[in-house]
């Protein structure tokens, strides 16, 4: 129990420091071909983990894995595009089934599964963390080129 609880913990803080970080440079994404992807990986990613962290406290119920899944890929698509809001929301609700349904299939210990769940999930949040913070490297480098060749 206090496994999953502090599961959920390490989920949403995660999630929340980079949602901040997606809608504080929004406009820096829009110039980017590929968003939906980033969008789509995270809302998958979280939601699925979500998905395994619920099942083990409330045993399979697939309504709030869903709901979330849901509601997190619209948040996180809403500051891109429509776009990137129904691959927010479908991947989101596809990561939040698959994540329920992940205990069901794996004969495994369920608080491993958690532990490995919350593994994969703070490697891939680092990468993307990591894909922002390089997406607002490179719209700098293009501010400081326009900047040296207005001044010539």
């Amino acid at each position: 129990m206090v496994m999953g609880i502090l599961s959920i913990c390490l989920i949403l803080i995660l999630a929340g420091i980079l949602i901040f970080f997606i809608y504080r440079n929004a406009n820096k994404f829009l110039d980017i071909s590929h968003v939906h992807i980033m969008v789509m990986s995270l809302s998958t990613v979280i939601s699925l983990t979500m998905g395994v962290t619920l099942a083990f406290l409330i045993h399979y119920h697939f309504f709030v894995a869903l709901l979330f899944g849901l509601v997190l890929g619209y948040i996180i698509g809403r500051p891109i595009n429509l776009f990137a809001i129904v691959d927010g929301m479908s991947s989101g609700l596809m990561g939040g089934m698959m994540g329920v349904m992940a205990p069901m299939m794996t004969h495994v210990n369920p608080i491993l599964l958690v532990i490995f769940m919350d593994l994969i999930y703070i490697i891939l949040m680092a990468i993307i963390l990591k894909l922002i913070f390089l997406t607002r490297g490179r719209e700098e480098d293009k501010r400081e080129l326009q900047m040296t060749t207005r001044k010539t």
